[in-house]
């Protein structure tokens, strides 16, 4: 079609012209209160639309708004007991094992005690067992008590006998110078004992006074003597 010469304006050949459809629209997100579409449709006249789309990438993404932030729960523990039972959500902090308490002062005090106890008793018993050697006399003495005797008194003569501390038996006698003797006696002594009194009883009766003298005579083991002096006087 030609244009007339007092016309500036030429006319458009629609035939030549190519219209750009317009593109498809999107899907619309989930959410879209949180996105704002930007696209704007921009036509020229109403028998030839053309379209002017926006980039969809100039989206501009806002916050959701809503009430306070939710606090992040803690992981949650599974834990299952056996075949065939529901797993259960364990809230609760697993405890660890409790550790036994160290030992008291008291019980590591008891402990040497018990041990100090146990080393005495094995040291007697080692002491006891032990295979010891013969009994032997060591010393003798004797004396009069009192020294004086009254009216119708007694005096006691007792005579000492040290030895080694070995298990034994003293056979003695007594003798008096007034012709009494005891016969032979017969004293037992322990291990670990060291010494034994012998007693002689002697009483005196009626007015006068004596001389008196009294003798230990060890007869085993070993042979040995011991004589005291006292008077008597009423």
């Amino acid at each position: 079609m030609a244009a007339s010469e007092g016309n500036p304006t030429q006319p458009i050949d629609t035939s030549q012209t190519a219209v750009t459809p317009a593109p498809a629209v999107p899907p619309a997100p989930l959410d879209d209160r949180a996105t704002i579409d930007l696209r704007d449709t921009v036509r020229s006249e109403p028998s030839a639309p053309s379209a002017h789309t926006v980039d969809l990438r100039d989206t501009v993404l806002v916050p959701a708004q809503g009430g306070p932030a939710v606090a992040e729960l803690p992981p949650a523990e599974v834990l299952r007991f056996g075949p065939g039972v529901p797993a259960v959500l364990a809230t609760a902090p697993v405890l660890a094992e409790a550790q036994p308490p160290a030992p008291p002062r008291r019980l590591r005090r008891d402990r040497a005690v018990n041990l100090a106890l146990t080393l005495a008793l094995a040291a007697v018993v080692v002491w006891l067992l032990w295979p010891a050697g013969a009994l032997r006399v060591r010393s003798v003495s004797v004396k009069a008590a009192p020294t004086l005797v009254t009216c119708e008194k007694t005096a006691d003569v007792i005579a000492t006998v040290s030895t080694n501390g070995n298990a034994g038996r003293l056979t003695y006698r007594w003798t008096r110078n007034d012709g009494v003797g005891s016969g032979t006696l017969v004293q037992s002594l322990a291990r670990g004992q060291h010494s034994v009194d012998l007693h002689l009883t002697w009483a005196f009766h009626g007015p006068g006074s004596y001389d008196a003298r009294a003798t230990v005579r060890l007869l085993s083991p070993g042979a040995q003597s011991a004589t005291v002096n006292f008077s008597y006087v009423c």
